[in-house]
C-alpha cells in the first residue's frame, strides 16, 4: 500500500498492542455496565463519536479551542492518534510512543476497574431485547 514508516519499527507495535488492550477493555467495561446487546451497541456508538469527535481524529486537535485540546487529552482517539503519527509520520521511536501506550494503558486499567466493580455474575442478561 505504500505507506513508509518513518520511525522505529518497535514504536508501531507498541501504539498498537496498547490501543488493542483498551479496545478489549472498553468491551468488558460495556459487558457490565450493559443489560441487552442494543443497549451495549447504543453505549458504543454515542462514546465512540464523542471520543472521535473530540479526540482529534475528525479536527486536529491544534485547530481546537485551546479548552478543547484539554477534552481531547481525555480520549482514548486522541492518544492512539498521536501514537501512531508519532511512530509513522514524525520518525518518532518507542521512547517516542511511551507516553501514549502509557495513556492507552491507562484507559484499559480503568476500563477493566469499572467492568470488575459493576459485573455481577448472577445478572441476567438479554441476548437481544
Amino acid at each position: 500500500m505504500g505507506l513508509e514508516v518513518r520511525g522505529n519499527p518497535l514504536a508501531l507495535p507498541v501504539v498498537m498492542v496498547s490501543l488493542a488492550a483498551c479496545v478489549v477493555a472498553f468491551a468488558l467495561a460495556l459487558c457490565a455496565v450493559a443489560r441487552t446487546r442494543r443497549q451495549a451497541f447504543a453505549y458504543e456508538r454515542i462514546t465512540t463519536l464523542v471520543w472521535v469527535m473530540f479526540g482529534g481524529a475528525l479536527v486536529p486537535t491544534e485547530l481546537m479551542a485551546q479548552w478543547l485540546g484539554w477534552v481531547a487529552r481525555a480520549t482514548p482517539v486522541y492518544w492512539a492518534g498521536r501514537g501512531f503519527r508519532e511512530a509513522i509520520l514524525n520518525g518518532g521511536g518507542v521512547a517516542a510512543v511511551l507516553p501514549c501506550a502509557g495513556a492507552l494503558c491507562a484507559f484499559a486499567v480503568l476500563f477493566t476497574a469499572l467492568a470488575a466493580w459493576r459485573f455481577k455474575g448472577e445478572a441476567v442478561k438479554q441476548h437481544w431485547d
